[in-house]
């Protein structure tokens, strides 16, 4: 053995849901969110099945994306929450998203996340979407594709992972990818799945939402920027006493390795760390 930690997966009964779905998103323009909300009635997303959740930024960004999905996920009372935008119409079903879904579970239990495109690798993209970048009917590749980033036009979040965003982020940008890395660092996976919808988008709404944001110090850029600030902390190389044993943590094996002998740590203890 070199160290690595063997972990035996333990199925944990499914925690009681109301609802299939929760469909949470932040609204600016209310005629083109009744144009999704309608987009999800007519393919099968009713009152039996789905509740609709939003947070009102017609007036101004009172709550920001990082902000609004963490209220979202104390609020929601379905198995499965789609976080989306309102400029999205779905073109596939809720029996096709379910089937996708269920095909997850089959693959990979641990999934944490789902959605139309994402990012896993450097220059390589997964995508299901019909939009003005990729023409219509766009589909990359086969599905499901396990990703370490994803687009924030449409996720599917597995109630089960108990995810919740960053709380020292802030913006409308890069929330997929944060909470991809969440789902990571808790042990699930995230994926693509093909699931087609149609993304509106729209420059004018894109400019106009980080306009506000911007003011507000939550810009594309400053989202950027404060993510990739962000690592510093997470990976952050450590000293942790418990109250039975110490320990180096680090993202070097090789730091770990070295900084974990009882020599080291006796050093550690004696200088103070």
């Amino acid at each position: 053995m070199t160290g690595d930690c063997v972990v035996t997966p333990v199925k944990l009964p499914d925690r009681a849901s109301q609802f299939t779905y929760s469909v949470c998103t932040l609204v600016t323009d209310h005629r083109m969110y009744r144009a999704m909300v309608d987009s999800f009635s007519s393919r099968g997303f009713t009152a039996d099945n789905s509740e609709f959740l939003y947070f009102d930024n017609t007036d101004g960004n009172g709550v920001d994306a990082f902000q609004g999905i963490n209220l979202f996920l104390t609020r929601a009372r379905g198995r499965f929450v789609i976080v989306c935008h309102q400029d999205i119409e779905l073109v596939d079903g809720e029996r096709v998203l379910f089937r996708k879904l269920m095909e997850l579970n089959q693959l990979a239990s641990n999934w944490a996340l789902a959605g139309n495109a994402g990012g896993y690798k450097l220059g390589r993209v997964s995508v299901r979407i019909s939009d003005s970048s990729y023409g219509e009917n766009f589909s990359s590749e086969d599905f499901p594709r396990q990703v370490y980033s994803l687009d924030e036009n449409f996720l599917v979040l597995n109630s089960e992972a108990r995810l919740a965003t960053s709380r020292h982020l802030t913006g409308f940008h890069f929330y997929g990818t944060d909470l991809c890395l969440t789902a990571d660092f808790l042990g699930h996976t995230s994926y693509t799945i093909d699931f087609l919808v149609r993304h509106r988008g729209g420059e004018a709404l894109k400019s106009t939402l980080d306009n506000r944001a911007s003011r507000a110090g939550g810009g594309f850029e400053y989202s950027r920027s404060c993510l990739i600030a962000s690592s510093t902390s997470r990976f952050r190389p450590r000293w942790i006493q418990t109250t039975c044993t110490r320990l180096f943590l680090s993202a070097s094996p090789l730091l770990n390795i070295v900084l974990n002998w009882k020599v080291s740590l006796s050093l550690a203890k004696k200088f103070g760390r």
